[in-house]
């Protein structure tokens, strides 16, 4: 557990990037703090390895004020991850992921299998374990920092916006595979980002930071969505605040029709977009009789999607519907637009 209490950063030449900021970061989930630029998120998350140091104010470690622990000691038990990996150039990726352990006194045969057992956790093939840096992707690069910054088991991770600096679609991919990590793992993790829609995907409990360095709102991102504090926060949420929230409600309790759904042998009654499934109810197409061949599926699961992947799903469907299956693939029925807007209403 992370602990800020009364927490003020305060400049020689009088600037304030950080003032009075009081939360608790809980052990073994993600804290995320965002915000526009110059609003003191880096500068608070820097102040937990002491890369700075408060000008007044306690951060708390486990109960235990980080000014007590020796700064060696402090940092061997954190990890830390940055935008744009700072990996060393000169080394392969097996040997940037072994650094710490290394330093540490692990011998090299266990250190290198520790690091293969992490690209392998992080999502990265064997093969790249020789290549150097350069050799790399973004995405691959950002990876190898995760792996690095977990290699010496630290309890604690620190994430200065690590995915700023890829592609929207490798950001996406590199967002899951951290989510999965963390389910694996448990780790106390602070991440700083700039971006709202990421925090509220990552984030157990987000701080939201306004200019000045005060915390304009400490919650969970359903609470921030749904009640923003006041008007910065409803603002910095922006308009798209009520689509966000679908992502926190289930498909679970929505009514599904079956009239759309038939199998092949039936086919040749049916008018209008029809869903087609096979011998063991699996969704094969959409079909309609006036659009000539069958146009693919797209299925979600009842008990893992939330709205919000729903109705994205029945937006690209032709028929503007999305099948809905069990855990072994097979349709209970369909859901389409306005069934899910009628549940947004009622939310």
């Amino acid at each position: 557990m992370i602990t800020f209490e009364n927490v003020v950063k305060t400049y020689p030449d009088g600037t304030r990037a950080v003032d009075d900021v009081s939360l608790e970061c809980t052990g073994g989930r993600i804290t995320v703090f965002v915000g526009p630029s110059g609003c003191g998120k880096t500068t608070s998350l820097r102040m937990i390895n002491r890369s700075i140091e408060p000008s007044s104010g306690r951060v708390l470690l486990n109960g235990k004020d980080v000014r007590e622990e020796s700064l060696t000691d402090l940092r061997r038990g954190i990890g830390y991850v940055i935008q744009s990996a700072g990996l060393f150039p000169h080394r392969t990726v097996i040997d940037n992921i072994t650094t710490v352990p290394r330093l540490l006194g692990t011998p090299r045969k266990q250190a290198r299998s520790r690091a293969g057992d992490l690209m392998e956790l992080v999502g990265l093939a064997p093969v790249l374990a020789n290549r150097y840096p350069y050799q790399l992707s973004g995405g691959q690069q950002q990876r190898v920092g995760v792996a690095r910054a977990l290699a010496a088991d630290p309890p604690v991770l620190l994430m200065d916006e690590p995915f700023a600096a890829v592609d929207p679609v490798v950001r996406h991919d590199l967002q899951q595979e951290f989510l999965r990590v963390q389910r694996e793992l448990a780790k106390t993790i602070v991440f700083v980002t700039h971006d709202i829609d990421e925090a509220v995907l990552l984030g157990d409990k987000i701080a939201i930071f306004q200019q000045g360095g005060t915390l304009a709102q400490f919650d969970t991102p359903q609470a921030l969505l749904t009640t923003p504090a006041n008007d910065f926060v409803a603002s910095f949420l922006g308009a798209g605040r009520g689509l966000r929230s679908l992502q926190f409600v289930g498909v679970g309790d929505l009514k599904l029709d079956t009239f759309d759904v038939v199998a092949e042998s039936e086919l040749a009654d049916t008018d209008g977009w029809t869903l087609v499934v096979d011998d063991q109810r699996r969704p094969r197409g959409w079909v309609n009789r006036g659009t000539g061949p069958n146009h693919p599926a797209d299925p979600i699961e009842l008990e893992t999607t939330n709205l919000r992947q729903a109705l994205d799903r029945a937006l690209l469907s032709p028929a503007k519907r999305v099948p809905v299956c069990d855990a072994d693939g097979r349709v209970l029925g369909t859901l389409g637009i306005g069934e899910i807007v009628t549940a947004m209403d009622a939310g």
